[in-house]
């Protein structure tokens, strides 16, 4: 039951925020961009996919978490340089 109020819950928010981005397209791209350029915000979006990761029902390859490896280590290489 939780579960299912939590989907729910995040369906209800990307379809408010897709209403939103229809309804103004330019100001909502420009700051999605300059957004997602903050490593900060990059962070977050694998944060949220990998815990979306972790309750799915599927199972995830292998090969997947060696590519998130291998992109993390690069990640953390760049924000040292």
């Amino acid at each position: 039951m939780q579960r299912s109020k939590m989907i729910r819950r995040l369906v209800n928010a990307v379809q408010s925020f897709r209403q939103a981005i229809n309804l103004a397209p330019d100001a909502w791209s420009a700051m999605l961009i300059r957004t997602l350029l903050k490593p900060e915000s990059q962070k977050f979006v694998l944060d949220v996919f990998l815990s979306l990761a972790s309750h799915s029902s599927y199972k995830i390859p292998e090969t997947f978490w060696l590519f998130m490896s291998r992109f993390l280590n690069y990640l953390d290489k760049k924000d040292t340089l």
